[in-house]
Parts: C-alpha cells; sequence; structure tokens
C-alpha cells in the first residue's frame, strides 16, 4: 500500500515520514509539497491513505479531497491541522477525512495510532462497497453506545476504550461522537450511569454504596454528589418524590 503525505512544510513532512517503520504496516511512503504535485503523482500510482496539511498556497487540503472524489480516487484521508482550525477539521470530516493530527503536538505514537487504525479499517474492509461514510459512520456510534451501555459498571469505562473498541483513534472518535451525540463523551456516560442509578435506587432496596459500584464510581461521596450536580436534588429525594406519586394515585 501507499500512503501519500501532502504538506508544504518540508520539516512537518520529515516528522511523519522519519516517526515511524512504516514497514510494519507493508506501506510505501512519499512526500509532496503540494496539492499539484499530489495530484499528479496520484495519476500514475494507486494511493491508499491521503495525508494532507489543510492550509497550503495555490490548492488547500480541502480543495485537495474534493479533487480527489472528482477523480474518482478513493484513499483512506487524514488530515494535518493546527489548533485554530477546527472548522476546517469538521469541514474535512464532512467531506470523508477518517481522522487528523495536531500538527504543533504530533508525537509519533500519535501518527502511529492515526495510520494503523486507518490500515486496520482498509484491511478488514469495515467501508463495505455501497457504504457511504456517513452510513458506516452511523453503524460505528452505534456499535460505541452499546459498547458503553454494556460496560456502565466498569470502572475503567474511557474514550480511549471505546474508541479502540470501534477501531478510530482516540481525537478522531471524540470529534465525532461529539457530533453524532450532541454532547460530549464523558458528559454521556455520566449521564447514563446517573439514569441507570436512578432505576436502580427507586427499583431495589440496594444501599447507595452498592448503587455507585454498580455504576462504575468506587468512592459513594463522589457519586452521590454527582447524582445531586447532574439532576438537581439527592436521590433519597427520588424516594420521597416517587413515594408521593403513588400516594396521589
Amino acid at each position: 500500500m501507499w500512503m501519500l503525505i501532502v504538506d508544504d512544510e518540508a520539516f512537518a513532512r520529515e516528522a511523519v515520514i522519519e516517526s515511524v517503520d512504516w514497514r510494519q504496516y507493508d506501506l510505501e511512503v512519499k512526500g509532496v509539497s503540494s496539492a499539484a504535485e499530489a495530484l499528479a503523482f496520484m495519476r500514475t500510482q494507486k494511493v491508499d491513505i491521503l495525508m494532507t496539511d489543510i492550509r497550503m498556497p495555490q490548492m488547500d487540503g480541502l480543495r485537495l479531497i474534493e479533487a480527489v472524489h472528482e477523480s474518482g480516487w478513493k484513499p483512506s484521508i487524514i488530515v494535518l491541522s493546527s489548533f485554530n482550525e477546527f472548522d476546517l477539521v469538521r469541514s474535512a470530516m464532512r467531506l470523508g477525512a477518517e481522522d487528523y493530527l495536531f500538527k504543533p503536538s504530533m508525537m509519533p505514537r500519535d501518527i502511529q495510532d492515526a495510520v494503523g487504525k486507518v490500515v486496520d479499517r482498509r484491511r478488514q474492509h469495515l467501508q463495505a462497497p455501497g457504504q457511504s461514510g456517513q452510513e458506516v459512520c452511523k453503524r460505528e456510534m452505534q456499535k460505541a453506545v452499546d459498547h458503553i451501555r454494556e460496560h456502565l459498571g466498569d470502572k475503567d469505562l474511557s474514550l480511549s476504550m471505546v474508541a479502540d473498541h470501534v477501531g478510530m483513534s482516540k481525537n478522531y472518535f471524540s470529534k465525532i461522537f461529539k457530533e453524532s451525540m450532541g454532547e460530549n463523551f464523558v458528559n454521556y456516560v455520566t449521564r447514563l450511569r446517573m439514569e441507570y442509578a436512578r432505576e436502580l435506587y427507586l427499583g431495589s432496596d440496594r444501599k447507595i454504596y452498592e448503587i455507585a459500584e454498580m455504576v462504575g464510581y468506587a468512592d459513594w461521596h463522589y457519586f452521590y454528589n454527582l447524582y445531586r450536580k447532574t439532576f438537581g436534588h439527592s436521590l433519597s429525594y427520588e424516594k420521597r418524590s416517587d413515594g408521593e406519586q403513588k400516594a396521589k394515585k
């Protein structure tokens, strides 16, 4: 497989090329300095992974991605971006980018993680023929949500764990999850845990510390305060309120 790195900054290209032993992924790697060079290379060589900077002179990374699609080529795309370019990164994702790296802080392990997951997805044919990137994303988010619900009681449940489960890098999964679910990962998991805790409390005689452990919290004091912060009242209020409702009936 071929990976093409497109960046007008030579040090950024070299940082990627030299950061990892790409032979472990059976990848041939080439770096070019412009979108024009990239398109010229892709006309003569099938590229499996395209890693491109967003901001480049003449033709930027977004226009390059569009040109690649217009030409009928279907490489996996990873974008390189700066910290102040979230809107551009989001636009790249909507064009089909599968991951992104922050140039000012990217480390070899970040590059390896992003490329490794893309390689795995290609090898496993994650995106089946006829499926759009949007459909694949929806399926992967459902897979993520199912995994979260199955592991609400796991104290080690984390964004990294779920990202690994669906085969995405942590950064990419975090952004896609928030866009798909309308809230970030931590808030989503906390809300589900608190809702589950409420069901357990009202539907059983379990102690608060038992419920805390069942929804993934070792410290029941922390859990109790988090519940109050989430719903604006304590757990004990729930049973009083529930009892009042039953008495009225």
